[in-house]
Parts: structure tokens; C-alpha cells; sequence
């Protein structure tokens, strides 16, 4: 008998821990949606809306010396650093564009520094 009563008393446990488990669920919901009511949904698409704004204001001026498709500056990295490969010397064009710098793409550049000429470059036209 003693071994019924055990596992009764397990199964009130468990019970209990279900309800205390439902309970902090039930509060840590409650803490998100007052965190939300703080700040109004507008505010945040607004400040989202606003920083996408700036980060393509400049629009795509960058413009890669080795397969000549225009880039925004997150792309391409200055171009200098490819004339140590030797791909890279004739891959690039001396084409300057954006402050007057020769740029690369992040396209062109892993090839290059891989010893391969990159599918999108000018000179497999």
C-alpha cells in the first residue's frame, strides 16, 4: 500500500510543478507585452525605416575596377590590397570611382586572393 501512496505523491508533485511552471510562463508573457507597451510599434519602424534610409542614401556608387558592376560600400574594399596577388594585376582595370579609389567586390575579391580569376571579371568576356 505504502507504494501506491508513494506514487500519488509524485504524481502531486509533478501537478504542482506544472501549475508553478504555467505560472512563470503566464508572468514572463505579461513582462513582454508591458516591455512592448513602452515602446509604440511606430517608433520602432520608424527608427528601422530610418537607418535603411541612410545606409542606401548614397545608393550603389561603388563601382568594382574588376567585373565593373556597381556595389554599395558594404561590398568592396579598396582595391590596392589585390595588386600583391598575381591575379590580381590583371584582373583589376585602374578603374576609379567613388573618392577617386580603386574598389573591389567581395565577389572579385575572394577569387583573386585564391589564385582564380573570378567568373564575373571583365577579362573572361
Amino acid at each position: 500500500m505504502s507504494s501506491v501512496q508513494d506514487f500519488s505523491d509524485i504524481n502531486f508533485d509533478i501537478n504542482i510543478l506544472n501549475v508553478i511552471d504555467n505560472e512563470k510562463r503566464t508572468n514572463e508573457q505579461d513582462e513582454i507585452v508591458s516591455m512592448n507597451d513602452t515602446m509604440p510599434q511606430n517608433n520602432i519602424s520608424d527608427t528601422v525605416s530610418r537607418r535603411f534610409r541612410n545606409h542606401v542614401s548614397t545608393g550603389p556608387v561603388y563601382v568594382c575596377s574588376c567585373c565593373t558592376r556597381t556595389w554599395f560600400r558594404k561590398n568592396v574594399q579598396k582595391a590596392k590590397t589585390l595588386y600583391s596577388f598575381p591575379l590580381g594585376q590583371q584582373c583589376l582595370q585602374d578603374l576609379k570611382s567613388k573618392d577617386d579609389i580603386e574598389w573591389a567586390c567581395v565577389t572579385c575579391t575572394r577569387p583573386i586572393k585564391n589564385g582564380k580569376v573570378a567568373s564575373c571579371a571583365t577579362i573572361n568576356e
